[in-house]
């Protein structure tokens, strides 16, 4: 079944994992609704200077100069992207906990989730800073192909096909993409520094 409590400590992990998947989310629905305050208090007062507003907003909420140092926009659009970010890792989280027994779904929902939050950083570059889009892109087609191959996996998985040299072909195939990326990071930081 899908959730089958057969032993006392699956009870007791899938209560915590419930209650650090509403934790979170409680995080989550806090940040969406201090930048819904800040668009709203930025449209009651038109004639406010905006990095007045960023001011008074990170004074009256301290931490909240993550949803405004690095986003070239003060667009709740622009600033959701972070929310949207933590949105997908936690969905990820749970469906790895609850599709456990189901691999070809995690994978197919890895794929989906990594596509969208992808094509938006390709689309409308919302950092200020070409470093950090660079990083987050290379970091967004890093988990697409990661979840690309883990799909090719599950779907050798789903169809019983006797795949042992294609699966050493992708685990090999992922780690020199990963040593790929490793290595255009410490070129980038050299090049920098």
């Amino acid at each position: 079944s899908f959730l089958d409590f057969s032993q006392a400590f699956t009870t007791l992990s899938f209560g915590f994992s419930l209650v650090f998947t509403l934790i979170p989310l409680g995080c989550l629905l806090l940040q969406f609704l201090l930048l819904n305050k800040f668009q709203n208090y930025k449209k009651e007062n038109p004639r406010i200077n905006e990095e007045v507003l960023v001011l008074k907003c990170q004074e009256r909420y301290p931490g909240s100069q993550i949803f405004f140092r690095d986003f070239k926009s003060r667009l709740l659009f622009y600033q959701a992207f972070l929310v949207f970010l933590i949105l997908r890792d936690l969905v990820f989280s749970v469906s790895i906990a609850l599709l456990h027994k189901f691999p070809l779904a995690q994978a197919i929902l890895l794929v989906i989730l990594s596509l969208p939050l992808g094509i938006f950083i390709f689309l409308f570059k919302p950092f200020k800073s070409r470093w950090n889009l660079a990083q987050q892109m290379l970091y967004e087609v890093m988990i697409f192909i990661v979840s690309i191959n883990i799909l090719i996996m599950a779907t050798f998985d789903q169809s019983n096909l006797p795949s042992i040299n294609n699966r050493i072909n992708i685990g090999k195939l992922i780690i020199s993409i990963q040593m790929c990326f490793n290595c255009l990071g410490i070129l980038v930081l050299t090049i920098l520094f």
